[in-house]
């Protein structure tokens, strides 16, 4: 694929096609399925915002760079550095930039920003009264609260952690020191640095983490516990560390190194560096890091080229724009930041002004492995277009399982869903030419999500759901799997190719410890199916509990997905379906969870690696203590844990859970959450979700409906052990106006949303929407979308997707 999603500059609501200047183009695996990403070939073009105003220092070339960036309140709040006065914007959805504070003559700029106890707060930079602390209330004012002292000169870090606001300042005799403020307001000096300036700091679940440039051209990274207790963890020779971010649970700093490169290095829980990554271009010099999704960010200097932004996945690093956007005058990218699914990316530039340029982080491409209009099963494609302004023509090919292609093609309105019902293009027929897979290519960036409801084999009703994948790769983990009486299950491999064949392998680790593959020939443009109880039996025993990892041998890119139908305990028929996931990791959450009477809920814990696999299951439920579960997960195995067996059986919030799942010891590994119900005792099903490798802000789902015999729900989960979450939820109808509700989660606790609470019920497209889950006070949450339905009055069951996040 030769087609780029793109980045520009933000400016007066005009649209520009990527051909018509030059673009920061966005490595379009931002994310693939449940933020687990994988980086390849861009797909899809979009068009982008180019707000005029965006452009030389908005409308004061003496603003000549973006600094410190956060999203808050539902706008993107900036700070321009000025040596005449610093200012605040903010960046609405629409792409707007407006100036809404300028903040004192000598406050020059404004480096770091955090929200923090429904407030959000930045520090300002004054070599001559003094650095100060400031505050933007839910009210949108702006108010000094504090003003720090004579010798503080910048507040150039923040980050929060125990629910405490930690920042770093840089002071007038070349110390830094470390600072607390909590709830109250009160301010501890927790720790000065001599001949140090603080240039990172980043949190993880029980610890601050900063890192020091050194007067003597070394730096040093230190992690403070909730006690103020500091451990000096790194010392660095000939390194400065410029950038710290936390990412998949673990610290990543950037340094920029004497011979002029720069490396990104992955820290674990107790400081040791576990990888490292080179920027493959000479001149690249760190400036700041920022993760959204499944991807890591970094803004870098080149004095020489213009600085530009690079994306990682944590094995490999790409550059996702043009140096200086196309102009070597933007010397830096100083600040990176997130909003309504979009990058922002501020410059540093004397010549001309600051610019802030803008980029969908939606792609425009997305593929399913898994489809099929058989007689029996009755699929639907759940398009939302993210385009606040723009029609989404959308192109659907249908690989087909004869080798076959049909194309089709819809149009959705601006910021709506639109539904395509598979069966009026494809027709229905008993044999493979009704068997598809799906790749969707659009004008605009888009989230599709494809359901399915089906009768399987005239016995078993059900359904299943998933959002698009936004690549397809080499190889695909799966977790769960089990050929156990009452079981089938199935590999669905799409082969994307209008001109390969993928040679695939598929390889099987059994309960029992032991492993057995199978290979298969997937021709150009077509789709092939295992029928995995062909190969394994069907033994009521561990031997027929299953992980998998499939594999292009040759390298053809493919995409991989795991049907599955059963007869739950012989009382409770269904499906569920996920797409794999590229790689594994050691943390995975999960919002949605239940072991209330009619539901069974266990988690699937694989570890396809050549070591033990130490792992902790945390569940916090609905009231009451957490929870921990230990156990141990051979090499190349998998293991099943009963969460009923830790909870009990309780008709009450005590039995509702979310969860994290963790590797203690570093060990790779891969977790699912299936569960079979009978919902009210009247709709029996099963949904299963690989978990999210790490919490964000921001959910986005397709599908979800409030039709008669559709109940819908939003399964939010907070994990915080001290800071309460503000959640907004905002529905996009098929029809009719964009509908909103607020929810506040206290910390360790899950909440769950009942749709029709909002939406009402009705047989009708206005009771057919898209949904976008935010924690608007910026504490990372988790949500999922349960689903609950008697399709046509006759097959009952349930799905369930973790959101998308970009």
């Amino acid at each position: 694929m030769s087609r780029t999603s793109s980045l520009a500059p933000a400016g007066d609501g005009s649209r520009r096609t990527a051909a018509r200047r030059p673009v920061l183009v966005l490595v379009s695996s931002l994310l693939f399925v449940l933020a687990l990403c994988t980086f390849g070939p861009p797909a899809g073009t979009s068009t982008f915002l180019d707000l005029r105003n965006g452009r030389n220092g908005f409308g004061d070339p003496a603003n000549t760079s973006v600094e410190g960036m956060s999203y808050w309140d539902q706008s993107l709040y900036f700070a321009t550095g000025n040596w005449a006065g610093a200012s605040i914007y903010t960046v609405d959805a629409a792409g707007n930039i407006t100036k809404v504070k300028d903040l004192p003559a000598n406050d020059t700029g404004a480096p770091a920003f955090r929200p923090y106890n429904g407030s959000l707060y930045f520090g300002t930079t004054n070599d001559t009264n003094g650095a100060s602390l400031w505050r933007i209330g839910p009210d949108g004012q702006i108010t000094k609260e504090k003003d720090l002292g004579a010798t503080r000169r910048s507040v150039s870090q923040m980050s929060g952690f125990n629910n405490t606001l930690y920042y770093g300042t840089i002071n007038s005799d070349g110390s830094s020191s470390i600072f607390s403020m909590d709830s109250t307001g009160k301010l501890t000096n927790l720790h000065n640095i001599p001949n140090a300036s603080t240039t990172g700091m980043a949190s993880t679940s029980n610890s601050v983490w900063y890192g020091t440039q050194n007067s003597d051209g070394s730096s040093t990274v230190y992690r403070m516990d909730a006690t103020g207790h500091t451990t000096k963890v790194l010392d660095i020779p000939n390194k400065q560390v410029s950038g710290m971010e936390s990412y998949k649970g673990d610290v990543w700093y950037g340094t920029i190194n004497q011979d002029g490169t720069s490396t990104l290095y992955q820290m674990n829980g107790t400081g040791q560096v576990t990888n490292h990554l080179n920027i493959p271009a000479a001149g690249n010099e760190v400036q700041t890091l920022y993760s959204t999704g499944g991807t890591l960010y970094s803004g870098t200097k080149d004095f020489a080229n213009g600085g530009s932004v690079w994306a990682t996945d944590g094995n490999s690093i790409t550059p996702a724009s043009d140096p200086g956007f196309g102009n070597t005058k933007n010397m830096s990218v100083s600040s990176l930041g997130e909003y309504n699914g979009r990058l922002f990316a501020g410059t540093f530039n004397v010549n001309s002004g600051a610019e802030l340029w803008s980029g969908d982080l939606f792609p425009n491409t997305y593929y399913f492995a898994e489809g099929t209009t058989r007689p029996g099963f009755q699929p639907f494609v759940a398009i939302k277009n993210q385009s606040p302004t723009n029609d989404a023509t959308v192109d659907i090919d249908f690989l087909k399982g004869d080798g076959t292609t049909q194309e089709y093609q819809t149009t959705i309105p601006p910021n709506s869903r639109g539904t395509v019902n598979v069966q009026d293009v494809l027709g229905t027929g008993d044999d493979t030419a009704h068997d598809f897979s799906a790749t969707l290519q659009s004008t605009e960036p888009i989230l599709p999500e494809r359901s399915m409801y089906f009768n399987y084999k005239g016995q078993w009703p059900g359904g299943t759901d998933v959002l698009g994948a936004t690549s397809p790769g080499s190889t695909f983990y799966f977790a769960e799997g089990t050929t156990r009486p009452g079981f089938t299950s199935y590999v669905a491999v799409a082969n994307t190719s209008p001109t390969d064949t993928a040679d695939v392998t598929t390889t099987f680790y059994r309960g029992d410890g032991g492993t057995q593959d199978t290979s298969i020939h997937v021709p150009p443009s077509s789709r092939a199916t295992v029928n995995v109880n062909d190969l394994l039996g069907n033994a009521d025993s561990p031997a027929s509990d299953f992980s998998t990892k499939v594999e292009s041998t040759g390298g053809v890119p493919i995409l991989a997905e795991r049907p599955m139908y059963f007869n739950y305990k012989g009382m409770w028929p269904g499906g569920t379906d996920v797409i794999g996931v590229p790689s594994q990791g050691t943390d995975f959450y999960f919002a949605e969870g239940t072991t209330r009477p009619g539901f069974d809920s266990y988690f699937s814990i694989a570890n396809f690696g050549g070591s033990d696999a130490s792992v902790q299951v945390t569940l916090f439920p609905g009231e009451g203590d957490v929870k921990t579960h230990d156990v141990t997960v051979p090499a190349q195995s998998r293991q099943t844990v009963s969460v009923n067996d830790i909870l009990g059986t309780t008709d009450s919030p005590a039995s509702d859970f979310s969860a994290k799942v963790e590797s203690t010891n570093g060990q790779p590994i891969l977790a699912e959450r299936p569960m079979y119900f009978n919902y009210k005792a009247v709709w029996p099903g099963g949904t299963d979700v690989i978990g999210a490798p790490q919490l964000g802000t921001d959910f986005y789902f397709a599908e979800g409906t409030t039709r008669p015999a559709f109940n819908t729900y939003y399964s939010i989960a907070n994990t915080s052990p001290t800071t309460t979450a503000d959640v907004q939820i905002d529905f996009y109808p098929g029809a009719g106006e964009t509908k909103t509700t607020s929810v506040s989660l206290p910390p360790q606790s899950r909440a769950t949303i009942d749709a029709s609470s909002v939406m009402g019920v009705g047989e009708d497209a206005a009771h057919d929407f898209a949904a976008t889950v935010t924690s608007t006070n910026g504490v990372p949450i988790l949500a999922e979308r349960p689903m609950y339905f008697n399709y046509s009055g006759q097959w009952s069951g349930g799905t369930d997707v973790i959101g998308y996040t970009p």
